[in-house]
Protein backbone atom coordinates (compact mmCIF):
# COMPACT_ATOMS: atom_id res chain seq x y z
CA UNK A 1 0.00 0.00 0.00
CA UNK A 2 1.43 3.36 -1.06
CA UNK A 3 0.80 5.33 2.13
CA UNK A 4 1.54 8.68 0.50
CA UNK A 5 -1.38 8.18 -1.87
CA UNK A 6 -3.94 7.86 0.93
CA UNK A 7 -5.05 10.91 2.90
CA UNK A 8 -6.82 11.31 6.23
CA UNK A 9 -10.00 13.31 6.73
CA UNK A 10 -7.96 16.25 8.07
CA UNK A 11 -5.54 16.17 5.13
CA UNK A 12 -8.46 16.09 2.68
CA UNK A 13 -10.08 19.03 4.45
CA UNK A 14 -6.83 21.00 4.14
CA UNK A 15 -6.36 20.06 0.46
CA UNK A 16 -9.89 21.11 -0.54
CA UNK A 17 -10.07 24.09 1.83
CA UNK A 18 -13.10 22.83 3.74
CA UNK A 19 -13.78 21.75 7.30
CA UNK A 20 -13.45 18.20 8.59
CA UNK A 21 -17.22 18.17 9.10
CA UNK A 22 -17.70 18.82 5.39
CA UNK A 23 -15.56 15.78 4.59
CA UNK A 24 -17.72 13.77 7.02
CA UNK A 25 -20.80 15.02 5.15
CA UNK A 26 -19.26 13.91 1.85
CA UNK A 27 -18.76 10.47 3.39
CA UNK A 28 -22.46 10.32 4.29
CA UNK A 29 -23.28 11.34 0.72
CA UNK A 30 -21.27 8.41 -0.63
CA UNK A 31 -17.85 9.76 -1.57
CA UNK A 32 -15.14 7.17 -2.28
CA UNK A 33 -13.54 6.17 1.03
CA UNK A 34 -12.14 3.06 2.62
CA UNK A 35 -11.64 2.21 6.25
CA UNK A 36 -8.69 0.89 8.21
CA UNK A 37 -8.29 0.20 11.91
CA UNK A 38 -10.12 -2.10 14.30
CA UNK A 39 -13.32 -1.83 12.27
CA UNK A 40 -13.42 -1.79 8.51
CA UNK A 41 -16.69 0.14 8.39
CA UNK A 42 -17.90 3.53 9.66
CA UNK A 43 -17.98 3.98 13.41
CA UNK A 44 -15.66 4.02 16.38
CA UNK A 45 -12.35 2.32 15.83
CA UNK A 46 -12.22 2.94 12.10
CA UNK A 47 -9.94 5.28 10.20
CA UNK A 48 -11.30 6.57 6.89
CA UNK A 49 -8.75 7.16 4.15
CA UNK A 50 -9.19 8.86 0.80
CA UNK A 51 -7.45 9.05 -2.56
CA UNK A 52 -7.43 12.68 -3.70
CA UNK A 53 -7.96 11.92 -7.41
CA UNK A 54 -10.96 9.69 -6.74
CA UNK A 55 -12.54 12.20 -4.38
CA UNK A 56 -11.93 15.03 -6.85
CA UNK A 57 -13.64 13.03 -9.61
CA UNK A 58 -16.60 12.30 -7.30
CA UNK A 59 -16.96 15.98 -6.38
CA UNK A 60 -17.00 16.97 -10.06
CA UNK A 61 -19.67 14.35 -10.76
CA UNK A 62 -21.75 15.65 -7.85
CA UNK A 63 -21.51 19.24 -9.12
CA UNK A 64 -22.53 18.17 -12.64
CA UNK A 65 -25.47 16.23 -11.23
CA UNK A 66 -26.64 19.26 -9.25
CA UNK A 67 -26.36 21.50 -12.33
CA UNK A 68 -28.45 19.03 -14.31
CA UNK A 69 -31.13 18.97 -11.62
CA UNK A 70 -31.24 22.79 -11.54
CA UNK A 71 -31.61 22.93 -15.33
CA UNK A 72 -34.50 20.45 -15.24
CA UNK A 73 -36.24 22.47 -12.53
CA UNK A 74 -35.73 25.69 -14.50
CA UNK A 75 -37.20 24.05 -17.63
CA UNK A 76 -40.18 22.78 -15.65
CA UNK A 77 -40.85 26.22 -14.21
CA UNK A 78 -40.52 27.90 -17.60
CA UNK A 79 -42.73 25.36 -19.37
CA UNK A 80 -45.45 25.71 -16.73
CA UNK A 81 -45.19 29.50 -16.96
CA UNK A 82 -45.64 29.50 -20.74
CA UNK A 83 -48.13 26.66 -20.79
CA UNK A 84 -51.23 27.49 -22.80
CA UNK A 85 -54.52 27.32 -20.91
Amino acid sequence: MNKERYKTRKEIADIFGVGVRTVSYWMQEGCPVFYTGRKLRPGRGCHPLFIVEELEKWLIEQAEEQRGERRRKDRDVMSSFFKKS
